[in-house]
């Protein structure tokens, strides 16, 4: 491995954070809107646990976070995308209209339905694919 001095350097972003909460507000057409709706969100103690539950808020959803108490060591730690079971039984538990897990750097998403099915990516693509 190279020296540290010969790395690189790094620059704090000033409101990161907001930052993206508009970029990724921005993908979502403005026509539509999340109001009404129940969304358990699970984000794995990883990299979302702030701004994913803000995005969903500021589009209007009421949300439900689980898996958004990170320590460090615990992402991914049977919560998130590789495990969707427990965000299954919170769909179910807070009569949430879907869920979505994301893993700890929230690369990948598993969506559940009203009733606790488990959507695989296959699922979510072949959604995608129809309403195109």
């Amino acid at each position: 491995m190279p020296p540290s001095r010969e790395v690189g350097r790094t620059r704090r972003i000033e409101d990161a954070q907001g930052r993206y909460i508009v970029y990724a507000k921005s993908s979502f057409p403005l026509e539509l809107t999340l109001d009404g709706l129940r969304i358990v969100l699970d984000t794995a103690n990883g990299a979302a646990y702030k701004v994913a539950p803000a995005i969903f808020e500021e589009l209007g959803a009421e949300v439900i976070s689980i898996g958004d108490n990170p320590n460090g060591i615990n992402i991914n730690d049977k919560v998130g995308a590789l495990y969707p079971a427990k965000l299954s039984e919170a769909v179910l538990q807070y009569r949430a209209d879907v869920g979505i897990g994301l893993d700890g750097d929230s690369d990948r998403v598993i969506m559940v339905d009203e009733v606790g099915d488990v959507m695989n990516g296959d699922h979510i693509l072949g959604l995608f694919v129809r309403f195109l």
